[in-house]
């Protein structure tokens, strides 16, 4: 009978230890009661057993003393005088008696921690993910809870969250959920209590509060711990750094000596890159628009870039599209529709006031090097998309042009997804539906953002959703910068022939926040440059790329680049002016690049008056102004008047080589010149579009 109760105690003890440890978690008081019950009753049972065997008490004392016994059980309190008798001379009896004490005293420990001890759970994972390799986040923000819930389960348990403030039940909250939470605002002190100062672990902080000021707050601390450290092995902190708002890249200069550990991203800014990388302007006009040969649009055509909604995603969109959704030969034309425009459009203005600037009479007089011949046409317009002329106003534009691109982002979801189908449903109704593609931005997947959904009947003008959050706030996007894997690249082209990683990366890390932009659109620059040869990019080393010859063939058909003598940049006529071909198109559209790119950061032209001697002659970075904000012939003019200046302040220098040390249009070949080496090297694959 006692080895018949002790092996059955032994199954059950292992079952529910077993039972414990997989529902570690149970929160129903009931389930944890019914636990309880079955543990106090096979302790019973046991103790009962042990004592019996004694036979020195009577059945009642007995009763009542098993009782006691069993319940101590669940302090881990062996009553072993009572038992010493049974369990020495039987080991089944004795195994049974460890084990279901073991079991007892495992539900009370669990009972415990989910009282009172989720605080010390906390502390302990603090103390232990701060000796490791880990990464710190701070801010509880939805954008830092995305990023974790992103990670690994390896790396989550090397994650420790600050909350930025004092907020217990928040705390409570995420500690539940299996998060490592300090419930404190960030200072220098709750750093260092964590180890930040530990060079033997790589701690990577990211700063993502919903603030922009607590953030930067965050830089300048770490800054002030590596500062003195800037050697590669004396610092193992890097910190990246969200911002939403601030719009003056000034701002980020302090930290440009902490050589790359601090970096910063905008979630709205790599949403809209992300966007015209995955929807260059060449791929969403029509193909028979453009001329391969001479990698222009067979006409001056009429493109249209319609905002419906001019919040953070949209006003990134736009600045990017300024840049990089120009062609030759085409003013860039753009609506914007938000019902609460005004605000929106003055800062707008403000920070991209070389594009309004008018120096037409200036320019006559000679003040400033002439102006490209493509205009900005950028229309701002108050409306409600409830309103029933909204559908009116964008129809009438998709009307007038001769293709457009709508891209709505709105307050939510829904209202944005409803917004594009009956926007969809007009251009239906007026058979208009082919001169124009819908984008619809979504910040989460979810049903009615599928496409299965949303185009579920619709054969052609399906509409395309993009900018989910979970595509941008993961470690891919921040942490390794998969946005910038090229444009990394370009930045060393433009600065030296070194390509080792170590070259690149550090390269990128001391160009300041402003080169970095400059660097990212060239990069992106390159999708619609190779579409317009005919030509399309892919990152996959399985797809076969045309040949070298094939693709110099089409970009340099009269086959300037191997020909020529090496004083001659660039080809021209006799009458020594450009040719129209395709290397030179190109140039020509990547200068117009960059003519924006500066324009649409606030910089404007510098007058004749100040252009003086090298590189900082053409700029002044104080005032945001630069010279070559130019056509080709300005930037000819420019050159030989710097040259010029050159020579009358020292007579002894060789005009000639003058004119060759400060050109400047060369840059705009540079990339397109050395892009097949570039992009086979980094392996990717040109293929005919």
């Amino acid at each position: 009978m006692e080895n018949l109760i002790s092996l059955l105690s032994i199954l059950f003890s292992v079952i529910m230890i077993i039972v414990l440890i997989i529902r570690r978690n149970e929160k129903d008081y009931f389930i944890k009661t019914i636990f309880f019950v079955c543990i106090l009753l096979i302790n019973y049972i046991l103790n009962l057993t042990g004592i019996i065997h004694n036979g020195d008490e009577r059945i009642i004392i007995a009763i009542l003393h098993s009782l006691s016994s069993a319940i101590k059980a669940f302090g881990l309190d062996i009553d072993t005088e009572a038992l010493y008798g049974l369990a020495s001379n039987n080991f089944l009896f004795a195994l049974a008696i460890f084990l279901s004490h073991i079991t007892a005293f495992l539900w009370t420990f669990l009972v415990v921690i989910t009282l009172f001890g989720k605080n010390f759970i906390n502390l302990v994972k603090i103390n232990l993910y701060a000796r490791r390799d880990n990464y710190i986040i701070i801010g509880d923000s939805k954008e830092a809870i995305m990023f974790m819930e992103s990670l690994s389960l390896y790396k989550l348990r090397r994650t420790i969250l600050i909350l930025d403030k004092n907020d217990e039940e928040r705390k409570k909250e995420l500690m539940n959920k299996g998060f490592a939470v300090i419930n404190s605002v960030i200072s220098l002190k709750v750093l260092n209590k964590i180890g930040i100062n530990n060079n033997k672990n790589k701690t990577t902080i990211l700063a993502l509060s919903n603030q922009d000021e607590k953030n930067l707050k965050v830089a300048e601390i770490v800054y002030d711990i590596i500062k003195d450290k800037f050697e590669i092995n004396e610092s193992n902190i890097y910190a990246y750094i969200m911002y939403s708002y601030v719009e003056r890249a000034e701002l980020f200069d302090f930290v440009e000596k902490a050589r790359g550990r601090i970096k910063f991203f905008n979630v709205y800014e790599a949403r809209a890159r992300k966007f015209l990388i995955d929807y260059p302007i060449t791929k969403i006009i029509p193909k028979k628009y453009i001329d391969t040969k001479m990698a222009v649009l067979n006409k001056s055509y009429k493109i249209s870039n319609i905002f419906v909604g001019f919040g953070a995603t949209n006003s990134q969109i736009l600045k990017k599209s300024i840049c990089n959704g120009q062609l030759l030969g085409c003013n860039y034309r753009a609506l914007i529709m938000d019902k609460d425009i005004n605000d929106k459009k003055l800062a707008f203005m403000n920070g991209s006031k070389g594009l309004f600037d008018n120096n037409d009479e200036l320019e006559k007089l000679q003040e400033y090097l002439v102006s490209p011949n493509e205009k900005y046409n950028i229309e701002f317009v108050s409306n409600n998309v409830l309103a029933i002329d909204f559908y009116s106003k964008i129809i009438k534009e998709v009307e007038e042009n001769d293709y457009s691109q709508i891209i709505i982002a709105l307050g939510s979801d829904i209202l944005t997804v409803e917004t594009a189908l009956e926007l969809r449903q007009k251009l239906y109704e007026l058979d208009i539906n082919n001169k124009a593609t819908i984008f619809a931005k979504v910040i989460k997947k979810s049903t009615y953002s599928k496409d299965s959904i949303i185009n579920a009947n619709a054969k052609i003008n399906k509409i395309i959703t993009f900018g989910v959050d979970s595509d941008i706030l993961n470690e891919e996007y921040i942490i390794s910068e998969k946005l910038d894997y090229l444009a990394k690249r370009v930045a060393i082209n433009y600065n030296s022939k070194k390509n080792n990683l170590n070259d690149i990366i550090k390269n990128w890390d001391n160009l300041s926040m402003h080169k970095k932009n400059s660097n990212r659109y060239s990069a992106m620059a390159i999708q619609i440059k190779l579409n317009l040869l005919g030509f399309d990019l892919e990152r996959d080393t399985s797809i076969d790329s045309i040949s070298k010859k094939e693709f110099y063939n089409s970009y340099d058909e009269d086959n300037f680049l191997t020909n020529s003598l090496k004083e001659l940049r660039y080809d021209k006529d006799k009458n020594g002016n450009f040719i129209n071909n395709a290397r030179n198109n190109l140039a020509r559209l990547e200068h117009q690049r960059w003519n924006a790119f500066y324009l649409v950061n606030g910089w404007t032209k510098l007058p004749i008056k100040d252009i003086g001697i090298g590189q900082y002659g053409r700029q002044n970075e104080l005032a945001k102004k630069h010279a070559c904000i130019t056509t080709f012939e300005g930037l000819e003019k420019l050159n030989y008047l710097q040259a010029t200046k050159e020579k009358q302040n020292d007579d002894s220098i060789d005009f000639s080589k003058a004119l060759v040390d400060g050109d400047t249009i060369y840059y705009d070949y540079e990339v397109m010149d050395n892009l097949y080496d570039i992009l086979i090297d980094l392996g990717y694959s040109i293929v005919k579009h």
